[in-house]
């Protein structure tokens, strides 16, 4: 960034805020060099070097279960590893182009409203664990393709958005999540259509699907 100022009276001083979104973890060295020109209309240079370090703020794990419906469930297992507690704006799948995202963080009560399993207040402490769960379909162009299916690993991304107590925004987004390819052998038999309710001792319909896997 760049701060510009026509004079600069004596004892006088500016204070601006820059933002640079940094991408690596570790030490990092913030580099300020300040152009000035006093009585004489040649040109000065002061630099000044602030070496700081960047830590982890977020650990994120996760954990892939494949369905024997071709679904494939996330868990994400998030941990807020700095010292304040922060306000977590965003915590968002992107899939792959082969899927569509379902997130499953709500509930709904009584009064058939969804409501967040986390509570009311979204504050996410310090040390703090939360688990997030999303449920990825197949897109029905390869739904019932067990060819393509099992050769398709990479299911997306996490983006996740959160704000300090001080009103500082980060930003991650995780690299591409991959799943071990499901094994579906020779043969595979899914349920398509089922009755929820079926009555005692009579008969109810149950539509499955058969599928070549080779």
């Amino acid at each position: 960034g760049e701060m510009k100022a026509s004079v600069l009276d004596a004892k006088q001083s500016l204070n601006d805020i820059m933002k640079h979104e940094v991408k690596e973890l570790g030490p990092h060295v913030l580099i300020c060099t300040i152009g000035f020109f006093m009585n004489s209309t040649e040109r000065q240079n002061y630099r000044k070097f602030f070496k700081f370090q960047v830590l982890k703020p977020l650990d994120v794990k996760t954990k892939f279960y494949n369905a024997e419906s071709d679904e494939v469930y996330l868990e994400a297992l998030l941990q807020n590893m700095t010292t304040t507690p922060m306000c977590l704006e965003r915590v968002m799948l992107e899939p792959s182009p082969y899927f569509d995202v379902k997130p499953m963080n709500t509930i709904v009560a009584e009064d058939n409203v969804e409501h967040w399993v986390f509570g009311k207040v979204n504050r996410f402490n310090s040390q703090e664990c939360r688990q997030y769960l999303f449920c990825l379909t197949p897109k029905p162009n390869i739904k019932y393709n067990s060819s393509v299916l099992k050769n398709l690993t990479e299911i997306g991304k996490l983006d996740i958005i959160w704000v300090t107590g001080i009103g500082e925004r980060g930003h991650l987004q995780t690299s591409q999540l991959e799943r071990m390819p499901p094994n579906y052998g020779d043969m595979k038999l899914m349920i398509e259509r089922i009755e929820s309710k079926a009555s005692l001792k009579s008969k109810f319909e149950v539509t499955f699907r058969l599928i070549n896997c080779w």
